[in-house]
């Protein structure tokens, strides 16, 4: 058995840079603190001379302040954040026989999560100047997760093979609740000093809410020693989701490696897998909350100022809806490489991955603006999940690492990775700008970043000390250019 008990006390200095009304700016590096504990118990028992059962209980907590203020927001968009997790684990694993092996897990996980603003105000942004204000944000969420698997190996000749079943889940309750007190956006700081707002959003109503999601998995895989030099590996999974009637989800992948020289310096590797994704909880969660009656997502175009609008019937709404037909989202994934031991000191490697994404997520406006007039007059935006966009990446990683363990323990590794990677879509909800038309959207995604390199060294100078050096270095990520303006209305 053990116990552990620890505790930290540190904070981040996000970079602070805005530009206020009179033209001044406010620049800065900020402290965000953070206070966290943890308590860890954990038993393992022997049940017979082949089993071995094991329990453990986890506890964490987290307080962070100062949240929210960095960017061109000041410092009153300040609020502070506390978590707590209890995790409970429990495993037994051990052979059966000489050619089986089991393991079997379940864990169980209470959480609690709430968040509170230092100033209770509207909020004001003005577009690339500053943001000031409340930070709008209150309550939060509790929650009880479950994840139960077992898995066996079972080894026999040139086969060692996997069979594993994997169920998870939970249930949910929230109260947490956002811009309750309204925004106003303007698109530069003339506007704002003549009282020009181009939009107000707010939200009413109801948060609290209860809600569930499950989804399970059920795999295979093989490793296939067909000769000393040569092993191929290939495996399906099959899987399941509460929230989608789309419960024919099946995912093969196959890999392998080859050593073609006598002497085993050079490997060659290649893979293909084909994968998808579980639907996000939280997007669920949005579509329950903002309904359009549970909550109200007010959105007024050029609204009065300072006195907010009204907020009764007469003012649209957005509203958010779940698609049961959804599609999860899915992926392929291509990969060549190679590795060369150059000395006995001295390896080298290369891959390239090629990946594409089909079915992601998107959103649609099923309440577009006709000749500025909605078609629905009851809601501002309709919005529901597509699942049409796609995604590309491709990567090529070059590596590098040598040891010398009898030169004071010397260890460096050198990384650099070629890459780019495009998209339609920048996430669930989001809508092209030109209604349905995917085409027009195609470009960088957020990661794509041309170059990254890496460098990692370690040694032992002298005795009973040891020095390690990080460093990474990238190129520039993708940025957008807008109007700063609503030019085609929708809001």
């Amino acid at each position: 058995f053990s116990v552990n008990l620890g505790g930290a006390s540190q904070y981040t200095s996000p970079n602070q840079l805005a530009v206020l009304p009179d033209g001044s700016t406010v620049a800065g590096a900020l402290r965000t603190p953070s206070d966290s504990t943890n308590v860890s118990l954990r038993l393992d028992h022997s049940i017979n001379k082949d089993h071995t059962a094991r329990l453990s209980i986890d506890r964490q907590t987290r307080q962070t302040t100062n949240q929210g203020v960095s960017g061109f927001n000041l410092a009153d968009r300040a609020y502070k954040s506390e978590n707590s997790t209890t995790t409970i684990r429990m495993s037994e694993n051990g052979p059966f026989g000489r050619r089986m092996f089991s393991e079997s897990r379940l864990q169980l996980t209470v959480g609690s999560s709430s968040q509170s603003a230092a100033v209770e105000a509207p909020t004001i942004r003005v577009l690339d100047a500053f943001t000031t204000g409340g930070a709008q944000v209150s309550g939060g969420q509790r929650r009880f997760d479950v994840e139960a698997s077992t898995e066996l190996d079972y080894v026999r000749g040139a086969h060692s093979s996997r069979f594993g079943l994997l169920v998870e889940g939970g249930r949910y309750r929230s109260d947490d609740v956002s811009n309750y007190l309204g925004t106003y956006t303007f698109a530069s700081i003339p506007d704002y000093l003549a009282g020009l707002p181009m939009s107000y959003t707010r939200k009413i109503g109801d948060p609290n809410l209860t809600y569930a999601r499950w989804q399970a998995a059920a795999y295979a895989q093989d490793d296939w020693r067909v000769a000393r030099t040569l092993m191929l590996s290939g495996g399906v999974r099959f899987g399941v989701q509460s929230l989608t009637l789309d419960q024919f989800n099946i995912s093969p992948r196959i890999n392998l490696a080859w050593s073609p020289l006598r002497s085993g310096n050079l490997t060659m590797r290649a893979g293909y897998g084909y994968f998808y994704d579980w639907l996000s909880g939280d997007l669920y969660k949005q579509t329950l909350q903002i309904d359009g009656f549970r909550q109200r997502e007010l959105n007024v175009r050029n609204p009065s100022f300072p006195a907010p609008p009204e907020d009764g019937p007469a003012t649209a709404t957005n509203q958010y809806l779940w698609s049961d037909d959804l599609a999860l989202p899915t992926s392929h994934r291509l990969n060549v490489g190679a590795d060369r031991t150059l000395t006995p000191n001295m390896r080298v490697n290369a891959t390239f991955t090629r990946a594409w994404g089909r079915g992601q997520l998107r959103g649609r406006n099923l309440n577009t603006p006709v000749n500025g007039v909605r078609p629905n007059a009851e809601f501002a935006n309709i919005l529901t999940l597509v699942s049409d966009a796609e995604s590309q990446t491709n990567s090529l990683n070059l590596g590098w690492n040598y040891t010398r363990l009898d030169w004071k323990r010397a260890f460096f590794f050198v990384n650099y990775t070629l890459g780019t990677s495009n998209t339609n879509t920048t996430g669930a909800f989001s809508v092209p700008a030109s209604g349905d038309n995917l085409v027009t959207e195609w470009g960088p995604s957020q990661g794509d970043i041309r170059h990254r390199a890496n460098l990692t060294m370690s040694m032992a100078p002298f005795t009973n000390l040891s020095m390690n050096l990080n460093a990474r270095v990238q190129s520039g990520s993708p940025y957008n250019i807008t109007t700063g303006r609503d030019d085609n209305g929708d809001g």
